[in-house]
C-alpha cells in the first residue's frame, strides 16, 4: 500500500520487462545500471469530479 504521492522502487534484471502499471500504481521512470535495472512507481492519486464521485 502506497499513500498519495508515494513511491515504489522494483530492482530486477534488464531483461525482465516491469509490468506499466498495477491497479493504482504507475510505473513512472526506469534506469539501468550494469544488468541490473530499477523500475520507479507512483501512487495514483485520487481526484473527484465535480459531482464529488472519485476518479
Amino acid at each position: 500500500m502506497l499513500i498519495a504521492g508515494g513511491r515504489l522502487i522494483i530492482k530486477h534484471f534488464e531483461k525482465v520487462k516491469p509490468p506499466d502499471c498495477f491497479e493504482k500504481i504507475k510505473l513512472c521512470d526506469t534506469r539501468r545500471y550494469g544488468n541490473s535495472m530499477l523500475s520507479f512507481y507512483s501512487a495514483a492519486v485520487e481526484t473527484k469530479s465535480e459531482e464529488g464521485e472519485k476518479i
